[in-house]
């Protein structure tokens, strides 16, 4: 685990300091997607202060994490189901030829 260090971002026009173990390229990369998502949010209008626009910036990253989070729970259990049905073909494959059979 590396040491904290500190990283300047700069997020919808504001300098933030951050102390963390992560990657500053990482952070960087981060903190540039909130700003660009603050900047959308400020553009569709509506919304009057920056913490106003950080709210709505923040429920859009969330709505697009749940909505990626549902998507790969989905594939596992499609993943799942059909491995099970593999499993069962090839058990029953082999129980016809006499062998014990595949778990």
């Amino acid at each position: 685990m590396s040491e904290p260090r500190d990283v300047t971002v700069s997020i919808f026009g504001h300098r933030y300091t951050l102390r963390s173990e992560a990657d500053a390229e990482l952070l960087g990369e981060l903190a540039a997607e909130v700003d660009a998502r603050m900047r959308e949010a400020a553009n569709a209008g509506g919304a009057a202060g920056a913490d106003r626009i950080a709210v709505l910036a923040a429920l859009n990253l969330a709505d697009e994490l749940v909505r990626e989070r549902d998507a790969r729970r989905q594939e596992h259990e499609a993943l799942a189901a059909r491995a099970q049905r593999i499993c069962a073909v090839l058990n029953d494959e082999v129980g016809k030829s006499g062998a014990e059979g595949v778990s």
